[in-house]
């Protein structure tokens, strides 16, 4: 997180990038206008996240514990549940302000 603006850095990764990491990064999106986050949101491939400095990557379950990083995660069982993703990303609030 940055200290100075308190903004979050959330990744959203899937295998190539471009498909279903495009369509979870708008859920995100929303999730962080809702929730009332100050957030930058990004998505990428999994090849990639590993070079990428952030605070919280969001993935598929079989795939966000391939990224070598120690950031937060969320592993989401469903890519599309916005109610999963919301609930995961309350939890993950609450540790950051810990």
């Amino acid at each position: 997180m940055d200290s100075r603006t308190g903004t979050i850095k959330i990744l959203v990764v899937c295998g190539m990038g471009v498909g279903s990491s495009y369509f979870v990064m708008q859920n995100v999106i929303q999730a962080v206008k809702e929730m009332g986050w100050n957030a930058e949101v990004e998505n990428t491939d999994i090849f990639n996240a590993a070079s990428m400095e952030v605070d919280l990557l969001v993935g598929a379950d079989y795939l966000v514990d391939l990224v070598e990083s120690d950031c937060m995660r969320i592993a989401l069982d469903d890519l599309l549940d916005q109610d999963e993703l919301v609930e995961k990303m309350k939890k993950v609030k609450e540790q950051l302000h810990d």
